[in-house]
């Protein structure tokens, strides 16, 4: 199951940074289109300008005798640049017959004639019409044998009269554009799948490290159900075999079946402490429970829960000795902080030998308080401390049953403490005791 969500994760996450890749490439491959799109006009537009200007220059050249070199040499630059730069030109008359042109034009005359008829009798479907100094700019893109050409043709009146009407084509090719672009998709292309690939891989590299909780709290959960159906199943059973019993013998009296019915009961109490645990517990991990703070007088709880438990402890010949210093106050929750000393004073209890002691030592502590439980009985294996807060662990499982402990008196132990933003800390010794250490910030 966890392993196909690890899949659902990468795929998904794969698909969202494929869409973003694309999305972006998409937005960069247009936005340089139009980029060169516009510059090729504005060239053009520039081209066809210093054009007019140089057929001007010669047409007033032809009537004087003069000619003006540095003018005529600064044209044949401008010219040379825009031959340079792939742009080449043609200027029609009205007759439509050629007055000047480029040395070397690739598209042919017939073509271009029909582009400026079009334009002129506006029947040509242009790509865009740019305004420019009161003059019309009309753009086609065209292809032949393979190759775009950019065409840009503007149409107007040499006189007053709009008698004389000249023409202007300038012509770029688009080849050098056209590699730019497939090179930009080139690019845009293997990026988007490199981008995919080390998305997919590190994204499933890391789905399976996000996992590892999840998969740390799957199986936390699965042996939480084991040992709970497992806890509940033998107490059930134990019921219904002494009720079996007593079932079997309907003859007997009440009095004569006590042992059977004592047992029954005493499984009954068991039961019901281990589902209140449970439910505490669920509530906890759905984040139901809720701090109720106020000032607590600590040192009169400790004290309260001292003397309510001492009656239990002296059951089993066990001394409670308190050694608690006074006026100790923090701001908590009063009733959880007595069910975290009643979960630890009795967990010493049920470890703790016949005629032995158990201390209780509260103080002040670095702007809190501390609080020891110490108790001189069976103790714990250092591999032992790692596991006690987990769920239904218990070093004894024989003596815990025999005193009816669950195995959930720490883990709820250690969410009080935490909730409060406090630590809790265990020394143990084998066979010597076990010391429990808690400390609680005063706010």
């Amino acid at each position: 199951m966890l392993n196909k969500l690890r899949l659902r994760l990468t795929f998904f996450n794969t698909l969202v940074l494929t869409v973003i890749l694309s999305i972006i490439s998409i937005f960069v491959y247009v936005l340089m289109y139009y980029n060169l799109y516009s510059d090729i006009d504005e060239t053009l537009i520039t081209s066809s300008h210093q054009v007019e200007s140089y057929v001007n220059f010669l047409q007033d050249n032809t009537k004087d005798k003069e000619i003006d070199l540095e003018k005529k040499n600064e044209y044949a630059r401008i010219i040379h640049n825009m031959i340079r730069n792939n742009i080449s030109y043609i200027v029609w008359d009205t007759e439509q017959s050629m007055n000047i042109n480029s040395s070397y034009i690739e598209l042919d005359d017939e073509l271009l004639k029909g582009i400026r008829k079009g334009v002129m009798n506006q029947l040509e479907e242009n790509d865009k019409i740019i305004r420019d100094l009161n003059r019309e700019f009309y753009f086609q893109t065209i292809s032949q044998e393979g190759i775009n050409y950019r065409i840009c043709t503007v149409v107007f009146s040499t006189d007053l009269q709009r008698n004389n009407l000249r023409t202007i084509q300038t012509i770029k090719t688009l080849k050098n554009e056209k590699d730019v672009l497939n090179r930009l998709t080139f690019t845009l292309l293997s990026t988007v799948i490199v981008g995919i690939t080390l998305s997919f891989i590190g994204g499933y590299i890391l789905a399976g490290r996000s996992l590892v909780p999840i998969q740390k709290s799957w199986k936390r959960q699965e042996e939480f159900v084991a040992d709970a159906s497992h806890e509940l199943r033998t107490p059930l059973a134990v019921v219904q075999t002494n009720l079996e019993v007593v079932k079997g013998s309907p003859n007997e009296l009440v009095s004569s079946q006590d042992y059977w019915i004592n047992n029954a009961y005493d499984e009954t109490l068991r039961m019901n402490k281990l589902i209140e645990d449970l439910l505490f517990l669920a509530r906890v991990d759905s984040g139901e429970t809720l701090l109720e703070q106020q000032e607590v007088d600590f040192t009169f709880l400790l004290q309260d829960v001292n003397e309510k438990l001492m009656p239990l402890a002296a059951k089993s010949q066990i001394r409670i000795f308190g050694d608690i210093e006074e006026n100790l106050k923090i701001l908590a929750d009063s009733n959880k902080l007595r069910q975290l000393m009643v979960i630890l004073i009795d967990n010493a209890i049920k470890y703790s030998s016949p005629n032995s002691m158990i201390r209780i030592k509260g103080k002040s502590f670095k702007n809190g308080v501390m609080v020891e439980v110490i108790d001189q009985g069976i103790g714990m294996k250092a591999e032992e401390i790692k596991r006690v807060f987990d769920r239904f662990y218990r070093t004894d499982k024989v003596r815990t049953r025999e005193q009816g402990g669950t195995g959930l008196g720490l883990s709820i132990a250690k969410w009080i403490v935490d909730i409060h933003r406090g630590k809790i800390e265990i020394e143990s010794k084998y066979q010597q005791g076990t010391k429990v250490s808690v400390y609680l910030p005063a706010e």
